[in-house]
């Protein structure tokens, strides 16, 4: 893949600043584009892979149950240690009652926080939480998943 290629037909595609995702797919329809084999071109496959992504958002984004607060709060959490070929998805009770699950929570939060830090660490503003995460992280009972 070459990763210039496709930058400067994204560059391309800019308009008012933005680059649209429709204009995206619609240049890597030719197949003389860089961004081409980027996609999945097979309407059958485009489709399961698809419905696998809308259960992925159900089951991480929709479904909920009420904490004892009242506030919603996810039913069901996908661990970076399921993600390994198909994946799964546990119930957020189960995870939360068993210490090795937990512990892999932590680490898969922490490793998504560290991500967040990295695209938003210009931002001032959000220092004192990237302090508060160095704090969590020098416990020395969570180590993040690689």
């Amino acid at each position: 893949m070459n990763n210039d290629a496709i930058r400067e037909e994204l560059e391309r595609l800019k308009a008012e600043g933005i680059i649209r995702p429709a204009d995206v797919v619609a240049k890597a329809a030719n197949p003389n584009s860089a961004m081409h084999s980027w996609f999945e071109w097979d309407d059958t496959e485009a489709a399961q892979q698809h419905r696998i992504w809308q259960a992925r958002q159900l089951l991480r984004v929709f479904v909920t149950v009420e904490a004892k607060d009242s506030a919603p709060m996810r039913a069901f959490v996908s661990l970076g240690s399921d993600r390994h070929g198909a994946g799964g998805y546990r119930a957020l009770a189960d995870v939360l009652s068993n210490e090795a699950l937990r512990a892999q929570l932590l680490a898969d939060a922490i490793k998504d926080l560290r991500s967040s830090e990295r695209k938003y660490r210009q931002l001032q503003e959000l220092s004192g939480v990237w302090s508060a995460l160095e704090k969590v992280e020098s416990k020395d009972a969570v180590t993040p998943a690689a």
